[in-house]
């Protein structure tokens, strides 16, 4: 695969506030129809993340199901469904538990973790990272390479949330910035 190097300016505009994207393009509908999903979901805010970042989690498909309000939910919560998956594989992974420690060493992962019963290590052949990195580094066997990259990772803070405004009163259409 070829490398492309050097900048394009005709996307310029995709590294704009998605609100002024929006604006600039006169598409400004199409924040309507996905400021309920995209925020609620915790991806941000419209006035504060790039057009791009905002644009890779929508296709057609995608927005049609939004606007025919057709959205996944879940009675008990998606808990309740890997709850139940668990029962069903093979190799159920071990829920409500604290990982202490990760050591790799002779080809194999030295886990200690802590849960009701106490505080116990586990050998296994392979590792899946789930957590964030900078985080596991904390407690892993990192070396200094990886300590480095990890560290480098920036995140986004948000706050899902739902709420119903009061009857005969409508929510903004465009939220504020967050102050978290």
């Amino acid at each position: 695969m070829k490398r492309i190097q050097g900048e394009n300016p005709n996307l310029k505009d995709l590294c704009l506030p998605f609100t002024q994207f929006c604006k600039l393009n006169k598409i400004e509908t199409v924040m309507r129809i996905w400021i309920g999903p995209f925020t609620s979901f915790g991806y941000g805010y419209f006035d504060e993340m790039p057009a791009a970042y905002v644009l890779k989690y929508f296709d057609v498909e995608t927005t049609l199901e939004f606007i025919a309000m057709r959205l996944w939910t879940w009675k008990e919560g998606t808990e309740y469904i890997w709850a139940n998956l668990n029962e069903a594989i093979k190799h159920p992974a071990i829920l409500k538990i604290e990982v202490v420690k990760v050591v790799r060493k002779n080809g194999k992962i030295h886990v200690t973790v802590k849960d009701e019963k106490g505080e116990r290590t586990e050998v296994y052949d392979k590792l899946i990272v789930t957590t964030p990195l900078d985080l596991f580094a904390q407690i892993a066997d990192a070396d200094e390479e990886e300590k480095d990259l990890f560290f480098k990772i920036v995140h986004e803070k948000y706050i899902s949330m739902a709420c119903r405004p009061l009857k005969g009163q409508n929510p903004p259409s465009t939220p504020t910035s967050s102050t978290t």
